[in-house]
């Protein structure tokens, strides 16, 4: 009987472990059920999730630097010039950035960095030397 009843609480408390995540204060989150976004308007502290059927992904809240290689552009003049840069950002909506992203940060921030080298590029191309 003392077997059973300690299995039982042990059931219970990894249900209610499952059950409960905390935001901390520079964390969004979305909670996910079958991998579709059922909620991500979460504030700091404790929260509750249906266990085992849902779950929960957290991104960063704080701005984060994307900062990568200098790269080479050509000025009007057609001279080279090393460029180096860096770009700050942070996930406004977590919905839209998990649904556009899967979630995968690397792939957003490889995409952010594809279409930032693009503008400056486009950027730089039209000035001279002397103004870049």
């Amino acid at each position: 009987m003392k077997h059973l009843i300690l299995i039982a609480l042990l059931a219970v408390a990894v249900v209610a472990g499952n059950s409960m995540f905390v935001i901390r204060e520079g964390e969004r989150a979305v909670l996910l059920q079958f991998g579709r976004v059922v909620r991500s308007d979460f504030t700091p502290g404790l929260h509750w999730k249906a266990p085992f059927l849902q779950n929960v992904r957290k991104f960063e809240r704080r701005i984060v630097t994307l900062d990568k290689e200098p790269q080479r552009y050509l000025t009007s003049e057609k001279k080279d010039v090393l460029v180096d840069f860096f770009v700050k950002w942070k996930i406004k909506d977590v919905s839209r950035f998990y649904t556009a992203s899967a979630g995968d940060e690397r792939l957003a921030e490889s995409r952010l960095d594809s279409t930032s080298r693009n503008a400056l590029g486009k950027e730089i191309v039209k000035r001279t030397l002397q103004e870049v």
